[in-house]
């Protein structure tokens, strides 16, 4: 049998460390079980069925090779797929005996798997780049795709990989706007953004000008008051309304929600849990901070939620009173943050 394995690497081994024959082909270690039983050999040859690990190397091995030969844009898109459902990720890699550590995450086997996966698939999809159709995750650019047919073959990429995008209405925004030079910017993680004006569909993509009345969270130019306004209730609550189906609130959170950064809108939140959760804490806890400014003043938004989409402490810290607050919630040091 060792003889036979020697000739014959890519269906068997032999171990010397573990002194037992590994096979990768399943019907020839079912011959050579039966072969053993009836030879009265059985107990003394340790065989084992190494079919699984084999394909995993294999693939392994091809998807690495891929992404080798890979363009940036393949690159970039298939790293931003890689990171859907990220704070589940982290969990299970943790269950599984991981490190508590988010770099050591990414670093992992399992996930960098998953990077050279998806970026094989993008890449062998015939997808191409450098067109109207801009993909965004969350505010981050990616990429851009040239034609309505690539729309497809990136969206049945996702889907071959588990991941459901709501496309209906970006494809429908994409015919009705095919003959428009203007981008049509997607965010990938379900909202999109089309060009200046374009109103023909509603949801998933918005137009420029609905775009232009949300509020700005970045860095002020001149100080801006924050306008109060009262809310009339839950059902017709323009911030926490069953509109966003995405986001679910706990009731404190909604009987603040005229207080000032308890009234912004739900699309932030959602901007926010997007991005690399800050802390994922043992009890499933998933916390996530973000530098910004409230009326021309500095500091942190802090958001926890807890199964995926509940949203269940919201805060905006001033960068002065930061310490103090870190302390208190376990969270990172301000210029940790970004």
């Amino acid at each position: 049998m060792k003889d036979y394995c020697k000739k014959n690497g890519n269906v068997c081994r032999y171990s010397s460390e573990k002194k037992e024959y590994e096979f990768y082909d399943t019907k020839k270690l079912k011959e050579y079980e039966g072969y053993l039983k009836l030879s009265g050999l059985k107990d003394s040859v340790k065989i084992v069925n190494r079919r699984k690990e084999y394909e995993y190397a294999k693939e392994s091995r091809k998807y690495k090779d891929d992404r080798a030969t890979a363009n940036k844009e393949q690159i970039r898109l298939g790293e931003a797929l890689a990171r859907f459902n990220y704070a589940q990720l982290y969990q299970t890699y943790i269950f599984q005996g991981g490190e508590k550590d988010l770099n050591a995450f990414e670093a992992s086997e399992g996930f960098k798997f998953r990077e050279n996966k998806f970026i094989s698939d993008i890449k062998n999809s015939g997808v191409e780049f450098g067109g109207k159709y801009e993909l965004y995750d969350g505010n981050s650019y990616i990429t851009s795709l040239k034609s309505y047919e690539d729309l497809a073959r990136f969206s049945g990429v996702a889907s071959k990989n588990g991941i459901k995008l709501t496309m209906s209405e970006v494809y429908t925004s994409a015919l009705l706007t095919q003959h428009d030079p203007r981008p049509l910017k997607i965010d990938i993680k379900g909202s999109a953004i089309a060009g200046e004006e374009v109103t023909v569909v509603a949801g998933a993509v918005m137009s420029r000008n609905q775009l232009d009345k949300m509020p700005k969270y970045g860095k002020p130019k001149n100080k801006v008051e924050t306008e109060r306004t009262e809310q009339k209730g839950n059902k017709n609550n323009d911030y926490y309304n069953s509109k966003s189906k995405q986001l679910e609130y706990g009731k404190s959170i909604e009987e603040k929600a005229k207080d000032t950064y308890h009234k912004t809108p739900a699309t932030f939140d959602l901007e926010m849990i997007k991005e690399k959760p800050a802390l994922i804490r043992n009890d499933g806890r998933v916390e996530y901070l973000k530098k910004g400014y409230i009326n021309g003043k500095e500091g942190v938004f802090h958001i926890t939620v807890r199964n995926g989409n509940k949203v269940i402490h919201k805060n905006f810290i001033e960068q002065k009173d930061w310490k103090r607050y870190m302390e208190k919630y376990e969270l990172l040091d301000y210029n940790q943050i970004k």
